[in-house]
């Protein structure tokens, strides 16, 4: 389906560009969650990642519209713009959705990587940090235990300063993931309950 949002100009150009450097019927992370934010909305949000250049995710809201954004290749778009080529922004908001992904290749996705720490929930904690590649930092936010982090810190280009919360830790696919998380942007607090955490899974038609 992401092949189809930008129409004939996004077709001609995954063509001229070879599309993706990771290649379709590749394994991934997939997830989906029942979130409710703190101004009334609900949806259902779904995730895919394979790599950073393949990553995608799909809302549902509750009358069943369905908005799906994604980054194939060297390309970003969106069922929102469907004639637009997404920028840097919608990079970051697909990828920066991708929370399993990156607790997983936090080394991998980010750059210039180093030991920090933060003010975090009143303490001062240490971190992981690492330069986000639209722009920005991530802090990972270390806990007691060394596989079990607290929360994200992201301070990205052009956002609000944005700290994903964990809880819930449970076994999937042999990793120990938060299968529950609280997301506040300083405007709204998202609560995400996850209802499906798959480590190796095949790319969903959406996300292609």
């Amino acid at each position: 389906m992401l092949r189809s949002l930008g129409r004939s100009l996004i077709a001609l150009a995954l063509l001229a560009l070879g599309a993706c450097a990771t290649p379709q019927g590749s394994s991934g992370i997939l997830t989906s969650a029942n979130v409710s934010v703190s101004n009334g909305r609900t949806y259902v949000l779904e995730t895919y990642f394979a790599a950073a250049d393949h990553a995608a995710l799909r809302q549902t809201r509750p009358n069943g519209e369905v908005q799906i954004s994604g980054i194939l290749g060297t390309l970003a778009s969106t069922s929102a713009a469907p004639d637009e080529v997404g920028g840097q922004m919608l990079r970051t908001i697909v990828l920066g959705h991708q929370f399993r992904a990156l607790l997983l290749n936090f080394d991998a996705i980010h750059n210039n990587l180093r030991a920090g720490e933060i003010e975090d929930a009143g303490e001062r904690r240490a971190t992981r940090d690492g330069d986000w590649p639209y722009g920005g930092v991530s802090h990972l936010v270390l806990g007691a235990a060394p596989d079990r982090p607290t929360a994200f810190v992201f301070k990205y280009t052009g956002a609000p300063e944005i700290r994903v919360a964990f809880s819930d830790w449970r076994e999937a696919g042999g990793e120990t993931l938060p299968f529950h998380i609280v997301i506040d942007d300083g405007s709204n607090r998202y609560d995400y309950s996850f209802t499906v955490i798959a480590t190796d899974a095949a790319a969903p038609d959406w996300a292609n």
